[in-house]
């Protein structure tokens, strides 16, 4: 009895197939030629198939002849061809799969077949990085491939198209990261909507994956070399919340650029101010700051509050509310350490704008504490006065401000001068009881009450009575210290 063509067609590529995979004598150009033979006979066995048993056994047939077919080629073959073959081997994946429902092929049988679609996206991608180094480039290249023979239907086989998902997407996360850091952000946030649809695509497989019980065992994973749901779907999750916080980012430093925009047009283009887009670049900017801010975005949080300090001060006139902004924006960027920021023009111009504010605050307090010192001053012109007449010799000195002006203990008993000590101990040891520093006027006491108003002022002349007392005893140090002879290196 005549076997039919398909059987006939289907055992003649099998033989090729056989000789060109396990036929270690024959060169590298033969055995490719037999498998391209075998697919000939493989694509006749198919147009004389009418079962769907015969054409899932033809298309899984198809599926190891490309699959072999790329372990032939060489680094010399060229990227199309590469392609053509893959694209070839997934689509045969994909039939197979979808004659084997109808033919109620086993379990097994679905998985080796999908097991060599994926070692052919694994081949693909990484011959893909080999080919085209640049990142750029190979995003670009990968997505029109997905794409393509997603346009095509021949993404039946789930796990490949999983995986070849997953690496677009990755490539496009990690050429968003490459493009912000060199500042080019327009291209950063086209990669950045680039990579969410893969990333999602690859999620939902993952997910109708693991709830329609398909292949979630780590034993069935390794035995027929199929990916990992659980932890591609894990990978997956961690590069869609990198590729939230970068999409967040960038969207900080669009509004940042708005803002910088708008300003430039109201301060350079325009000959009368106008405040409305000054305004409007404030909220720009107040936009970025609450973006950064709730993404934990520390860099652009501090360019974002620097440029509000300086449009408060330097535009609307409002001081107080610009230093506080550039301190904040100051302060987190000095808390970026080891990043430093000291060569940015909006660092430059927030820590000016801190410094200037503290010397204003220096000077008013100057003023202020003069003319209150003064009236101080006044009161106590005999006591200077007598400390002045005794300044002469340092022991007469000391012996006034210890018996005239002494220091308490904690027991409130006065601390006597020790005549014991040297004569520069002694001096050292006035210089740190009587430092105005230790005797500062305080409006608010231990306790947390204020301070009455004749107490304060007791406390207020104490601190600058010890200010003169440490002027006469430092003029008295710097002459001991002169005083002391230098050694001096021997002569050879």
């Amino acid at each position: 009895m005549a076997q039919p063509p398909a059987t006939l067609a289907r055992r003649e590529g099998n033989e090729l197939f056989r000789t060109a995979k396990n036929d270690p004598t024959i060169g590298l150009t033969l055995r490719r030629a037999k498998v391209q033979s075998a697919i000939v006979c493989y694509n006749n066995s198919i147009r004389h198939s009418a079962s769907p048993q015969d054409l899932a056994s033809g298309y899984k047939n198809l599926t190891f002849a490309h699959h072999l077919l790329l372990e032939f080629c060489d680094a010399f073959v060229e990227l199309s061809t590469f392609k053509y073959h893959v694209h070839e081997c997934l689509q045969s994946c994909a039939a197979a799969l979808e004659y084997a429902d109808a033919a109620f092929m086993s379990y097994k049988w679905r998985t080796v077949v999908a097991s060599k679609a994926i070692s052919v996206v694994t081949k693909f991608t990484a011959v893909l990085k080999d080919k085209v180094p640049e990142l750029e480039k190979r995003c670009r290249l990968l997505s029109a491939f997905v794409y393509h023979i997603h346009n095509k239907r021949t993404h039946g086989c789930a796990e490949a198209s999983a995986l070849l998902k997953f690496e677009l997407g990755r490539l496009n996360c990690n050429a968003a990261v490459s493009m912000a850091s060199a500042g080019r952000h327009r291209q950063a946030a086209k990669f950045v909507a680039d990579a969410e649809r893969p990333l999602m695509e690859v999620a939902f497989a993952c997910q109708k994956a693991l709830y329609c019980d398909v292949i979630v065992t780590p034993e069935h994973c390794e035995q027929f070399e199929l990916p990992d749901y659980p932890s591609l779907s894990r990978e997956a999750a961690l590069y869609a919340t990198e590729l939230h916080q970068h999409q967040q980012r960038l969207e900080a430093l669009r509004w940042i650029q708005h803002g910088d925009e708008l300003l430039r047009i109201s301060i350079e283009d325009c000959a009368v101010l106008p405040m409305d887009l000054a305004w409007e670049a404030t909220d720009s900017y107040h936009a970025a700051k609450v973006i950064a801010s709730e993404n934990a975005d520390l860099e652009n949080e501090a360019r974002a509050l620097c440029r509000l300090g300086n449009i408060y001060t330097s535009v609307f006139k409002m001081p107080q509310l610009g230093h506080t902004n550039a301190k904040k924006g100051v302060e987190i960027a000095l808390s970026m350490r080891p990043m430093t920021f000291a060569q940015a023009s909006w660092y430059q111009i927030a820590n000016r704008i801190v410094l200037e504010h503290q010397e204003r605050v220096r000077r008013q307090e100057e003023i202020r504490t003069g003319s209150d010192r003064q009236q101080y001053i006044d009161e106590l012109v005999v006591e200077l006065e007598e400390m002045k007449q005794k300044s002469g010799a340092l022991d007469s000195l000391l012996a006034n401000i210890y018996e005239k002006h002494p220091v308490k203990d904690r027991d409130g008993k006065p601390i006597a001068l020790n005549t014991e000590l040297a004569e520069k101990a002694q001096l050292r040891k006035a210089l740190a009881l009587y430092h105005p520093d230790k005797h500062t006027a305080q409006k608010i006491d231990s306790n947390g009450h204020p301070v009455p108003p004749e107490e304060f002022r007791k406390q207020r002349k104490w601190h600058v009575l010890c200010e003169e007392i440490t002027k006469h005893l430092t003029q008295h140090h710097e002459l001991l210290k002169a005083e002391e002879p230098t050694l001096t290196q021997p002569t050879v």
